[in-house]
């Protein structure tokens, strides 16, 4: 199915709930806000809940265009939200979205959590963003927690987002907590060794990027300007720390 063009918002529970199936894509719409995506109408769960499904598209590329952005913000739970119910939730990818802020990715429109939570030991192998240019693939900024929140599963990717900042990558739109957490997860991927598909992790009020908890090992954080704007050399600071590892979380 696509759905596309769509404004949802104030719904009791989520805006859109994609359940088991899969193939579906989902682009150019406004859930959580108005039809000009700058007045938060939030549903009252998630904006968008994919629940043990597979190879989903939340926006689409290549263009970055508004016609197939989605503008997913002011919701009552998270942005997106990935999950299982004992069946793998796999293959989906999130690109072209503004989570968190408005359709103008300037000011925050916050998701009362998570901007985009990954959640379950079966939550494996999904995108949030892409090695695809222009950037940013998602602007992930503004949220009540975290920016990107990933709980349990394994080879999970985060890829050429711009977290915590605008669109320009120029001026803060903290998430209130980490941009990116991680715990109880393994092989995630954060960033890439080439430069090429680096996150922008800055104007958080706590830690850029956290990794820990039991059962977490072999994540990677690659290439990523943690603390500075998408230029590098201007300083966007996160709260606390850019980095940390920890066995507590």
């Amino acid at each position: 199915c696509d759905i596309k063009g769509l404004c949802i918002n104030r719904m009791p529970l989520n805006g859109i709930l994609i359940n088991q199936g899969g193939y579906h894509r989902i682009f150019g719409c406004f859930i959580g806000t108005d039809i000009a995506g700058t007045t938060d109408l939030g549903n009252g769960s998630d904006g968008i809940v994919i629940v043990s499904s597979v190879n989903n598209s939340i926006g689409l590329l290549p263009t970055y265009s508004c016609t197939n952005r989605n503008v997913i913000s002011g919701n009552g739970l998270n942005g997106v939200e990935m999950m299982d119910i004992g069946l793998s939730c796999s293959d989906n990818i999130l690109q072209n979205n503004h989570i968190g802020v408005d359709a103008n990715g300037s000011a925050a429109i916050p998701n009362d959590r998570d901007g985009v939570k990954l959640d379950g030991a079966f939550v494996s192998g999904n995108y949030v963003g892409s090695t695809a240019a222009p950037k940013p693939v998602n602007v992930i900024s503004g949220n009540r927690t975290n920016g990107v929140y990933i709980y349990q599963g394994s080879v999970n990717y985060v890829l050429g987002n711009h977290i915590g900042v605008n669109r320009r990558g120029d001026g803060p739109v903290g998430n209130m907590l980490n941009g990116v957490w991680i715990t109880n997860a393994s092989s995630c991927v954060v960033g890439d060794t080439s430069g090429e598909a680096r996150n922008i992790i800055s104007g958080n009020g706590d830690n850029g990027v956290v990794i820990g908890g039991l059962g977490t090992a072999g994540n990677f954080v690659y290439g990523n300007y943690i603390g500075v704007a998408s230029n590098g050399l201007a300083p966007i600071p996160n709260g606390s720390h850019g980095v940390l590892l920890t066995t507590w979380c």
